[in-house]
């Protein structure tokens, strides 16, 4: 059974060291106690969203998460249907946030794909099939890895960071063609793109990259997509041997395919 007790506690962020490459740990969210910790989390996450009585975000706090349902809001009411592909989406909670509040008849113009890390899908999907079995395989979509398809939306919510090489990784989703993608809740700074380590759940220390502004710029640029919003949202948390001069925050990007698809 997934239990919801202090699922929602976590020891406190803090971050060390800093590299211009990605620094090797040996880190493997294979390791079953942890990812099934992770798995157990994001379900909660996901079954709290259901039983609440009304619309809301997890991560309410982070107005960031206000983008990926404000943006299906807006694009939605006039057409036929949306696909979304939501990178590192954990159990589906960004389903529920960008569905509940459209109400019924919209929710059902959603296609959703969630992609997740192949050890993730093997433990929580049978849970997402149970949790979403009205919509799984009808408008409910999980992979274990990106999809080769055509979707409208690309949403990356605090996950780009922890993908080892994020130029591949943005380049894959790009190829699925979307007409917006969204980068939420990811440290940006406006020197450079550089790695560090999370250390907020010993012994396991979990590398994660800060993103130059410029530099995930330059990417998109590359693929006919510019960069229309920019938002920093919450302070860094702290950081040992930060690099000088990083200014980094939690910040928030939309990038919109200037070529037409």
């Amino acid at each position: 059974m997934i239990s919801s007790a202090n699922y929602f506690l976590m020891p406190e962020f803090f971050f060390e060291q800093f590299s211009r490459n990605f620094i090797k740990t040996g880190f493997d969210y294979s390791t079953d106690e942890l990812l099934i910790s992770h798995v157990t989390n994001q379900l909660n996450e996901t079954l709290s969203l259901l039983r609440s009585d009304f619309p809301l975000l997890i991560e309410w706090l982070n107005w960031g998460s206000t983008i990926f349902p404000t943006v299906v809001a807006d694009r939605i009411l006039h057409r036929e249907s949306l696909s979304v592909l939501d990178y590192g989406g954990g159990a589906g909670r960004q389903y529920v946030e960008i569905t509940r509040p459209l109400g019924e008849v919209l929710a059902k113009k959603v296609q959703y794909h969630l992609v997740e890390m192949p050890e993730f899908c093997r433990y929580a999907t049978p849970f997402i099939e149970q949790i979403f079995k009205d919509v799984y395989l009808l408008r409910f979509h999980v992979h274990s890895e990106i999809p080769q398809i055509k979707v409208d939306i690309v949403s990356c919510t605090s996950s780009l960071q922890y993908s080892e090489d994020f130029t591949s990784t943005i380049y894959r989703l790009l190829a699925c063609n979307p007409e917006i993608f969204l980068v939420i809740n990811t440290p940006v700074n406006t020197s450079m793109t550089y790695s560090r380590l999370q250390c907020n759940l010993e012994p396991f220390k979990i590398p994660q990259w800060v993103f130059g502004i410029n530099d995930l710029d330059s990417l998109f640029r590359t693929r006919g997509y510019k960069r229309t919003f920019f938002s920093t949202h919450q302070l860094d948390y702290p950081t040992r041997d930060t690099p000088p001069n990083s200014e980094t925050k939690f910040s928030t990007l939309f990038y919109i395919r200037e070529t037409a698809g």
